[in-house]
């Protein structure tokens, strides 16, 4: 008998989406965002799950694993944190310099030096 550790998972054949089965998610999640807050007024954040919920099973359905999907959006998460950090960066810099009241003081001087 084999030991079930040793045995691999039996592979899912992964099928290549037509045009309609990978527009749906997109065309859903601007269908949800504009009725979900225009006329229903939900929040953003649960339309927006209940968007990548659909996209999620629609992988699933063409042979995407769990796994796979995990390791698709860490590696997106990994290649826009150098981005992200930048950008947080630059808003407490900008943040602390205008409460320090080192942005007024610099428009102040550009006002002065303007002559009419």
């Amino acid at each position: 008998m084999t030991d079930p550790s040793t045995v691999a998972p039996p592979s899912r054949e992964r099928r290549t989406p037509g045009l309609f089965v990978a527009a749906l998610p997109v065309v859903l999640m601007l269908a949800l965002m504009v009725t979900g807050t225009l006329w229903l007024g939900l929040d953003a954040v649960v339309l927006l799950v209940a968007a990548c919920a659909v996209a999620g099973v629609i992988a699933l359905a063409l042979g995407v694993t769990w796994d796979e999907m995990l390791e698709g959006i860490r590696s997106k998460i990994d290649s826009a944190m150098p981005s992200l950090l930048i950008l947080i960066s630059i808003g407490i810099l900008i943040g602390t310099w205008t409460l320090s009241g080192t942005i007024p003081m610099i428009v102040d001087w550009g006002l002065r030096s303007i002559q009419p």
